[in-house]
């Protein structure tokens, strides 16, 4: 059986697929049947894109780390993990008092990472087991306004290479994981009143427990679904958030607001990998809290100095706009650090308008509320929080500007900046 040693994933993926006539049965429990239809102060919601095989074992382990904690009647803790075997995708209610298999409330055959399948599990996780406070931690793989949580679809191999079943064939095994799915969805259905409304409910926080999201075009994406934010500007460690930390500091204190509880987890990520003892980890954790709500004015403001750029830019300013890029900090896939640049665009005296525009973005950024909480480094030539796109010309991504569209409209300044820069550049 799957869930029978712990983590399944400790030894990396079997060449053959074992399953058992377990690993095709589930049911809710009563404890998570009675949670149905009871609101909480707080839901922490986790959706987990845990197929890659480079990172399933790590993230079950964060969902053990949350089982540790678990739920209560202030605060439901749940999760969808989406594994890289079949029948391991699961929809749980975590309790650190039962056993991993009393958790599961919903059990898959297999389900994808994708747009269609988030929504309607939020939703669903929404109406299950609502609360007054919701959060919403994306976890697995990010990439900025490139995408997050990518389907690797490791399932596929065993279609292939063999699954062993010693009960029998597929076909009645198939049949009875669709009987325990109607059975549950019965009696989850019996926990309301036929004229209770299924609308669900807005999130208080989204955190993207995920590579690269605190990008300025990312988080133009993503502000208008909820009013925090957390998000990291750097490449996280495999090992994730320390859920553990964040879920017991919320179980002590389920009366905290959900800025409060977002600049906790910020706090516990940095005081746990600080604690690891590794000063490299340490000097480039970025985790940030963003309050969407300003954002529409940074993005004014990187207009307003993209302009200022494009418009001024002649031999003269391109030498001194390319210096300041090659001072300014950067990660793999394009993204530079906007606040590090800016600052040296400032200290540069291009001239005085590029001073005046770089001065009142970095301003805006510090002081206006856009940045609730942050743990950076900071400085000219560190990371300070958010990055924005600034490729080199042959690394440039034609999706950007399909993206364009769907952002703040001053972001097309920004794309003709780059153009305008990136033609002086390849004059040489």
């Amino acid at each position: 059986m799957l869930f029978d040693q712990g983590n399944p994933y400790r030894n990396g993926l079997p060449e053959i697929l074992r399953l058992d006539r377990r690993d095709f049965s589930f049911g809710i429990s009563p404890d998570n049947l009675e949670a149905v239809n009871r609101p909480a102060r707080w839901s922490v919601f986790t959706f987990m894109a845990a197929d890659d095989p480079a990172l399933s074992a790590l993230m079950f382990d964060d969902l053990l780390e949350m089982k540790a904690v678990g739920s209560s009647a202030d605060v439901h803790v749940n999760a969808i993990f989406i594994g890289p075997l079949l029948t391991d995708s699961l929809f749980v209610r975590l309790n650190a008092d039962a056993s991993f298999l009393e958790d599961i409330v919903l059990r898959f055959l297999r389900i994808e990472s994708h747009p269609r399948i988030l929504s309607e599990t939020i939703r669903n996780n929404s109406v299950i087991f609502p609360a007054e406070k919701r959060m919403l931690i994306l976890s697995g793989h990010g990439s900025g306004w490139k995408g997050l949580l990518p389907d690797f679809k490791t399932w596929k191999m065993y279609l292939k290479k063999g699954i062993e079943l010693p009960f029998g064939d597929i076909e009645p095994n198939l049949a009875r994981l669709h009987q325990c799915y109607s059975g549950t969805m019965e009696a989850i259905r019996s926990r309301f009143h036929p004229a209770e409304d299924y609308t669900g409910a807005s999130f208080d926080i989204v955190a993207f427990d995920a590579c690269s999201m605190a990008n300025v075009e990312a988080l133009d994406l993503f502000a208008g679904n909820a009013p925090y934010i957390v998000a990291s500007e750097a490449p996280e460690p495999g090992t994730g958030y320390p859920y553990d930390r964040i879920l017991s500091k919320l179980a002590d204190h389920p009366g905290m607001g959900p800025g409060e509880l977002a600049n906790q987890v910020v706090a516990s990520v940095a005081g746990f990998y600080q604690s690891a003892g590794d000063p490299r980890v340490s000097k480039m954790l970025t985790q940030s809290v963003f309050n969407g709500t300003h954002l529409p004015g940074l993005c004014e403001r990187i207009g307003a100095l993209s302009r200022a750029l494009y418009a001024s830019m002649d031999e003269k300013v391109f030498h001194a706009v390319h210096e300041c890029m090659n001072s300014t900090f950067s990660f793999r896939g394009g993204f530079l650090d906007l606040i590090g640049f800016t600052l040296n665009l400032e200290d540069a005296w291009i001239s005085p308008e590029i001073t005046m525009k770089a001065r009142s973005l970095a301003d805006f950024y510090d002081h206006s509320g856009v940045v609730v909480y942050k743990e950076v480094a900071g400085g000219k030539e560190l990371p300070n929080g958010l990055s924005i796109y600034a490729p080199d010309p042959g690394e440039y991504n034609p999706d950007y500007d399909h993206l364009l569209p769907l952002l703040h409209p001053e972001f097309i300044h920004w794309k003709q900046f780059l153009d305008t820069y990136n033609g002086w550049l390849a004059r040489g």
